[in-house]
Parts: C-alpha cells; sequence; structure tokens
C-alpha cells in the first residue's frame, strides 16, 4: 500500500519543522546544557511551557526558516514498514534533552534525532508480531524524559505496553517491566499498571483485562481499528487475524455491570456510538465522558457475547448489514439474535 499523506499532514509536518527549526537555532548557538532542554511535554514538570533560550527575539522572529523537515515515519522505518500510512492528523511534542532530540513515529517507533541536522541517531527495534512482521503501535503525543543523574531513560508506550530505552544509545532495559512479547525486551503491559488501580471486585460478566473480539458469523477475522489510526471518529472494522496491537482492547469495568472498551495501543480512546443511534457506527474518540454513547454491557450467549450499549439497550454490537469480509465496518444494530451480534472474547 502507498504511503499516503495528506494536506493536513503535510501542514502539520511543516508546523513540527518549523518549532524544530527555533529549538535547533537555540542550539546551535551554544552549548547544549539544562537551559537548553525541553525535557517534558510542556517544558518541564511544572508544564511552565517556557525556555530561557533568547536567540530569537521579536526582532529576529520574521527572518526565521525551516532548518529541516523530518517525516512522521522516517526514511529507516519505511523499508521494514511498507504499508504503513503516515497520520493525517499527528499531534507530537519531541523531546530535546543533552544535545538529542526524541522523536515518537508514525508506527510507535521511538527515534533519536541529531537537533541541528535532523539525521537519526537511534532508534528503538519492536519486537516482531504473531504474524512475523516488525511490530507496530501508533503515533504518541508526547514523550518522557527520566534521569538519577548516572542513568537517563526515554520511557513511552509502544501500543499497549510501557517501554523504557536508554536515552543515549535507544537500547532496551532487560530488566525493566515484565517482557509482555515473547522476544520483547523489557516491556511491560500498561494494562497490568491501570489494573492494580482499578476495584477487582467487579459486578459484570467479564473480568477486566486485554482481549481480542470475535465475530461468530467471521471467525476468522477480528475487531479491528481502522488503520490503526489516533484521530477522533475512527471507525472499527472487522479484518483477518494479525495478532497486532490494533485488535486488541483493554475492557474496564466502570460500576456496576456497565464497561468501557478501549484500544489497546491508544488507551486515551474509547469505544463510541456515533451521535449514540441505532445503526450508528462504531468508532472511538478521545477521552471517555461516561456518557451513554460510551458504556457497554456484556450478556453471556451461547458462544461468546452480546454487547450492547447503554445508549440503545435493544440493540447490540453488530459486523454490519451482512458482510464478513476484511473492511467491513461495526456498528449497532436491533438485536437479532444473528451470529455477527455475538463476540468471542479471546484474553490476551
Amino acid at each position: 500500500m502507498p504511503l499516503i499523506r495528506s494536506r493536513s499532514f503535510a501542514a502539520s509536518m511543516t508546523m513540527l519543522a518549523a518549532a524544530i527549526g527555533i529549538v535547533t537555532s537555540g542550539l546551535a548557538g551554544r552549548a547544549s546544557g539544562a537551559n537548553s532542554n525541553w525535557a517534558a511535554y510542556a517544558g518541564d514538570k511544572a508544564s511552565t511551557k517556557y525556555s530561557p533560550l533568547d536567540q530569537i527575539n521579536r526582532g529576529n522572529l520574521k527572518g526565521l526558516s525551516i532548518a529541516w523537515r523530518r517525516s512522521a515515519l522516517p526514511e529507516e522505518l519505511r523499508t521494514a514498514y511498507p504499508d504503513a500510512q503516515a497520520p493525517a492528523n499527528l499531534q507530537h511534542t519531541p523531546l530535546v534533552v543533552d544535545g538529542l532530540l526524541y522523536m515518537s513515529s508514525a508506527v510507535g517507533v521511538v527515534v533519536a534525532l541529531e537537533p541541528t541536522t535532523g539525521k537519526t541517531v537511534w532508534m528503538d527495534t519492536l519486537p516482531k508480531g504473531a504474524d512475523g512482521k516488525p511490530g507496530r503501535g501508533g503515533s504518541t503525543r508526547g514523550l518522557a524524559y527520566w534521569s538519577d543523574g548516572t542513568d537517563a531513560r526515554i520511557i513511552t508506550n509502544v501500543g499497549s505496553n510501557l517501554v523504557a530505552l536508554n536515552a543515549k544509545t535507544g537500547k532496551r532495559y532487560a530488566d525493566f517491566g515484565d517482557n509482555v512479547h515473547p522476544d520483547a525486551n523489557g516491556e511491560k503491559a500498561l494494562a497490568d499498571i491501570i489494573y492494580n488501580a482499578v476495584d477487582p471486585n467487579t459486578t459484570g460478566p467479564v473480568a477486566n483485562g486485554t482481549y481480542t473480539l470475535t465475530p461468530l458469523n467471521a471467525t476468522g477475522s477480528r475487531l479491528d481499528g481502522t488503520g490503526w489510526s489516533i484521530s477522533n471518529g475512527n471507525d472499527t472494522q472487522i479484518w483477518a487475524a494479525s495478532g497486532n496491537d490494533n485488535q486488541r482492547w483493554v475492557i474496564t469495568n466502570i460500576g456496576g455491570s456497565k464497561y468501557k472498551i478501549q484500544p489497546s495501543y491508544c488507551m486515551d480512546e474509547t469505544l463510541d456510538v456515533t451521535n449514540g443511534a441505532n445503526n450508528g457506527l462504531v468508532q472511538y474518540w478521545y477521552d471517555y465522558q461516561g456518557s451513554p454513547n460510551q458504556s457497554w454491557t456484556f450478556t453471556a450467549v451461547s458462544g461468546g457475547y452480546t454487547i450492547t450499549p447503554a445508549c440503545q439497550t435493544g440493540s447490540r454490537l453488530s459486523v454490519k448489514g451482512t458482510g464478513n469480509a476484511n473492511g467491513t465496518q461495526v456498528d449497532i444494530e436491533t438485536s437479532s439474535g444473528a451470529s455477527k451480534q455475538t463476540w468471542a472474547l479471546t484474553p490476551g
């Protein structure tokens, strides 16, 4: 599949490059150090969004030009991910610490760049998925930097897992986390962290956890986040089982018998019925609001569960229409007892 760049993507990358140009101009004019660092999403742990760099001012701002550009899918990654599409709405804040710039790519791989040139210094290598292809996540809005004065790490989530990387070399820490992939090195399941803060004594029929969802009318397929997108309003579909994180869903009890359902590779989004309407498409959106179109109940039936939105209690999560091919959308439809409305849940 060819790489697709939309106008909005090009515009967002131009703004990113311009911002990087400002940062790197400051670094080029002085030695890198604590005063030139942007070590947190909002500048520092106090979220001041302030930098003391003063080489750029009102007098010379109009003379700024773009220093360099990098795609959200750097050249080094395109061979490993030939079918990846750069996101149409990239929202990411790079970090700059001690002379390196860190960014999260379109497939969740962290890349460290030389700030004054944009050249790649190192990039993370993700464990292979069940299909033998390199693992992938989604682009994130930011990264985290941690240091105890001796050791320095970049912390990020790749899909549903938390990863720690050496800030200078990009090497993973073998003693970090629980190595949730068979050939992983230094990963911890985010779900494990989240569930430690959730009351395990839920009253619903499904235990909190990460699952794949299989419709009984297409048992070789899974509920799938279309295109790995993290954009508001991204559709869901069914697609042949791949073992990738866009087919893994985090189900969490929110009280009583109700649950929220989140894509494992983007835990700030929530499965949502468009406008709460019957026959509405099932999408995912930023931020769980607790509204009825984001709340679901599970009812055990032969072969799995029916999944009911609180906004339309007479309807069920359903494969749309009569289709069962790759790319068939998922919606809610009036309860019929059809196999396309029964979902088998498999932990993992």
